[in-house]
């Protein structure tokens, strides 16, 4: 068992300082990236590394300035390693097969001597592999300690040009506090990055070059998901009425519920899934404390009247709720 403190002096030679020992301190800084490497971290280059960091011809790859961690010791006890390099690595493509494509890839390779791995010198590096023509699958690197970043798709001799698919994983980044609006459109960070709004609460995903932010449409508040859709939602008020269902099985109709409930400018019903959650807001029986979780059907034609609440069967409504409350969510197909 070793305890390490960074950065500190030695006194009188202790602690004893090794490169094991240092990286260990790393782990703090890092997103832990599996249960079972208490002291590891993602692998990865740093989000917002551009897509376009490696780029071939016919004969030659480039690799452009780079920097990651890569943790690919097994050991628990090991740390993640981390990489930089400052300047571009080339080197050359093997020629084309005659009769089939193939798939190269360029991945970075550690070297620790001190870790066992057989080799002379400690060292990252970038490196290139030819993959086997007639294969539709990427090669695994010749070596353990290493990871891929990208992909270079090589035609038949007469085929075509090469090109490259990026596929390196990202270390994680958090989710990263700004005070306002104006300190969050300040920021150019890369995609895939996440804020969260100090003055808002709101949660902000960058996505596509932009910030997607929390905005209204038609009163139904709208918040960006990372996957380019939008979610639509409305909360009304609470309805004060007593069993609104009527009976286990019950329904009620959304505009007995809701005042001017219409969908977001331009957009149809029909271009959403769409959800309501009906909750009571005042009950003394514990086995009615969950949401109802509704349904929302249509009825024939496009009027929001049209759109109806069911209570689950399973949901006793023998208690008189004093207050019922209600919210409608669309997520885009």
């Amino acid at each position: 068992m070793v305890d390490t403190i960074w950065p500190a002096d030695a006194v009188n030679g202790a602690p004893l300082y090794s490169g094991r020992k240092l990286r260990q301190t790393q782990s703090p800084l890092q997103v832990m990236g599996t249960s079972a490497r208490p002291l590891g971290a993602r692998t990865g280059v740093r989000p917002g590394t551009p897509t376009n960091t490696v780029t071939v011809t016919s004969t030659t790859w480039t690799c452009k300035p780079i920097a990651g961690t890569a943790d690919v010791v097994a050991a628990a006890e090991a740390g993640p390693y981390t990489f930089a390099f400052d300047a571009n690595a080339t080197g050359a493509l093997a020629a084309a097969d005659g009769s089939h494509d193939r798939i190269d890839i360029i991945y970075i390779q550690i070297d620790d001597p001190a870790e066992g791995d057989s080799t002379s010198a400690p060292a990252a590096t970038r490196k290139y592999f030819a993959g086997t023509p007639g294969s539709s699958a990427a090669p695994a690197p010749p070596v353990a300690r290493s990871f891929v970043i990208a992909q270079i798709a090589v035609p038949r001799s007469g085929g075509g040009s090469p090109s490259v698919t990026w596929v390196a994983p990202y270390t994680g980044a958090g989710v990263v506090p700004v005070r306002s609006t104006t300190e969050l459109d300040a920021w150019a960070a890369p995609d895939g990055t996440v804020a969260v709004q100090l003055d808002t609460g709101a949660v902000v995903p960058r996505v596509g070059g932009a910030w997607r932010k929390r905005t209204t449409d038609n009163g139904w508040s709208v918040d960006h998901l990372m996957s380019g859709k939008r979610m639509y939602r409305r909360q009304f008020a609470p309805w004060s009425s007593p069993n609104p269902f009527g009976a286990a099985g019950g329904s009620f109709w959304v505009q007995d519920r809701t005042t001017g409930l219409t969908p977001p400018a331009g957009r149809a019903w029909d271009d959403f899934s769409i959800r309501v959650d009906v909750w009571p807001t005042d009950i003394t029986n514990n086995a009615e404390q969950q949401v109802l979780r509704g349904n929302l059907t249509k009825a024939t034609g496009t009027d929001p009247a049209n759109l109806r609440i069911f209570n689950p069967s399973g949901i006793s409504v023998a208690t008189t709720y004093q207050s019922v409350a209600c919210s409608v969510t669309l997520t885009e197909l």
